[in-house]
Order: C-alpha cells, then structure tokens, then sequence
C-alpha cells in the first residue's frame, strides 16, 4: 500500500487494492465472512485481519518451537538466519534473541561450535559475526584450494615434459632382462 502511494486514497479504496492484490480466491472467502457492521468491509485493517485470520486460523507454539529446533543448518548463513528468525517470530519466544544464538551453537559444525564457545559473553550480534566471518573464510580457502591444484597440476605437467626431454620416462619392467628401466634401447 505504501510503495504504490495508495495509503493517502481513501480506506473503501484500501480495502478493494487490499482484496484485489489477495486475489480471487482471497475475495470469495471474503465475501463469505460476516460482519457485524457492513462499513468494517471498507476498513482496511480489518480486511487485512480477516484475511490474515483465515490463512493462519490458531498457531500451536508447541509445534512451532518444534519446528524451530529442528531447522538444519543451511548455508547460505544469511538465509539460515532469516529462517530461523521467520520462525522465532511464530514460537512466540520470550527470549527470542537467546534461542536464536543458541540455535547457531547448536546447529554449527564442531570448528565453527569452537570458535562460538569461546567467548563467554556471546551475544546474538557476535554470533552472528563469527559466523559469517567463518562462512567467509571457508569460502576464501575452497578457492584457494582450486588455485593451488590448479597450480600443482601444471607444476606437474611441466615436470613430465621436462622428464620426456631429459630422457627420464617412465620405468617398467622390461621383458627383455626383466628389469625396471626407461624403455630405450640403449638401456
């Protein structure tokens, strides 16, 4: 409503992009609900709440914080995060910023655990810190990895070629004298 300037149009107006954007289907259930005063139809908060009431009827925090603390650790970390986050908010925690942290202990491989316990005063903002700086650093060193078998593979041909010229090949067991040798004739 904000982004297409319709919050300055009038709430009946509101209500009808409302119900417009939800779609058809939004609209049918709409049209189904009762009302105690027929103007609430024209409020658009209260069509948000109904809409909103009908696609989420009751919430069980149970099962929600089950969900919670089964979240596997995922990378992209920020989109780890933002999961875990998204489901705080349904589990209605009252320390939600504690589980969170907790959560990325707990999930985190045994290096990254480390470095998370360490610190004896971990908060929510230094957890997360580390773990994108950890997420970071690993992503730097498979990349330096590649470059460094990319190297190593062309040291090793070079080796090869530089042994080819020098008449270094290969040994194998001759079947002439039965001995390991370049094979040349001369030898």
């Amino acid at each position: 409503m904000e982004a297409s300037g319709a919050t300055s149009k009038p709430p009946k107006t509101q209500a009808a992009i409302i119900l417009h954007c939800a779609g058809p289907q939004a609209l049918e259930v709409f049209d189904q609900l009762n009302f105690e005063d027929e103007e609430e139809k024209d409020r658009p908060e209260v069509v948000y709440e109904c809409l909103k009431n009908y696609c989420y009827p009751r919430t069980n925090e149970v099962l929600q914080t089950f969900s919670f603390s089964n979240i596997p650790a995922s990378e992209p970390f920020d989109t780890f995060l933002t999961e875990l986050r998204s489901q705080a908010d349904l589990c209605n925690f009252k320390e939600k910023e504690r589980m969170i942290r907790d959560k990325l202990v707990f999930t985190a491989n045994k290096r990254l655990q480390e470095k998370l316990l360490r610190d004896n005063e971990l908060t929510l903002q230094k957890a997360i810190s580390i773990c994108r700086a950890y997420e970071k650093n690993t992503k730097d060193m498979k990349e330096m990895n590649k470059s460094e078998t990319k190297i190593e593979k062309v040291s090793n041909k070079s080796q090869l070629k530089q042994q080819e010229r020098t008449g270094n090949q290969r040994q194998n067991d001759c079947r002439f004298c039965g001995r390991k040798h370049p094979f040349e004739r001369e030898k």
